[in-house]
């Protein structure tokens, strides 16, 4: 997949000379039966990784030779061979059908990551493929997820200022930061992406071009619970309309269709437990 389209240039050498390092590491830790190899984690995700940032690699293998590798050597921590030897790369060696398993998830995590992967190895363009299928949103997901995400912050949002109304200071926090995480994966979806990890999430969704004012927004929710998430609430749905989404703008078929078998399904996987 492309470098994060925020990179700077010098943010951009240094992820690829992190990248070139990790092609090294691959040749090296090869076995029969080696399919490809992915790179992810903290040098490929947004942001700027640290110079000295240590390296996630997976080898993807044929299941039959994943069951030949004995169980301890299935994971390895390479070091550095110089004091203070740190640690400078987690390689895990993965079977093809562990890797199906990543696209068929039915959460944000692993594909999120395969949308920044950078392919290693791959002499089949199977990784490729892998890359491809587990990191696309489908418009059907996206659609239902919106409504999911924009109904817990329109709930957060009604539930914190009944709290704050009643002096009920202790939950108001805990209310927020659920209708500020929803308000993040509802930008996130809207934009076309899985919800990004959450020590990645302002990076994450920076990169995918959803407005700094937004962003603004919810930080200073997150940071002053006290304030409520009516002004986040407000420009959530401004922002939304801009977008061309109308979903938000019926409420009473937003409700029927949170009641239908199709709604109670989307949110049983998608949403927050309240």
């Amino acid at each position: 997949m492309p470098a994060p389209s925020s990179d700077t240039v010098e943010v951009a050498a240094r992820r690829g000379a992190l990248v070139h390092r990790a092609q090294e590491l691959v040749l090296e830790h090869l076995v029969p039966g080696a399919l490809g190899a992915l790179l992810s984690g903290t040098s490929v995700y947004p942001g700027t990784p640290p110079a000295d940032c240590d390296l996630d690699i997976f080898v993807v293998v044929e299941d039959s030779a994943y069951e030949r590798i004995p169980s301890r050597k299935r994971s390895l921590l390479i070091a550095d061979r110089d004091p203070p030897r740190r640690k400078t790369a987690d390689i895990g060696y993965v079977g093809v059908a562990e890797t199906e398993e990543w696209v068929t998830a039915k959460r944000d995590a692993w594909h999120w990551q395969l949308q920044y992967m950078a392919i290693l190895h791959d002499p089949q363009d199977l990784m490729r493929s892998l890359v491809q299928r587990g990191a696309a949103l489908p418009d059907g997901v996206r659609e239902e997820r919106m409504r999911v995400h924009y109904v817990e912050l329109a709930y957060s949002a009604q539930k914190a200022k009944t709290r704050l109304a009643s002096g009920d200071t202790a939950h108001v926090p805990l209310v927020v930061a659920i209708g500020v995480r929803a308000a993040l994966k509802l930008l996130s979806v809207a934009r076309g992406s899985w919800a990004p990890l959450t020590h990645c999430m302002w990076d994450a969704l920076r990169d995918i071009g959803v407005p700094a004012a937004m962003l603004d927004l919810a930080l200073r929710a997150s940071r002053d619970p006290a304030a409520g998430l009516d002004e986040l609430m407000t420009a959530t749905e401004s922002w939304l309309s801009e977008c061309g989404h109308q979903f938000h703008q019926n409420p009473f078929q937003l409700k029927g269709w949170l009641y239908s078998a199709e709604g109670r399904a989307a949110q049983e996987r998608w949403a927050h437990q309240m």
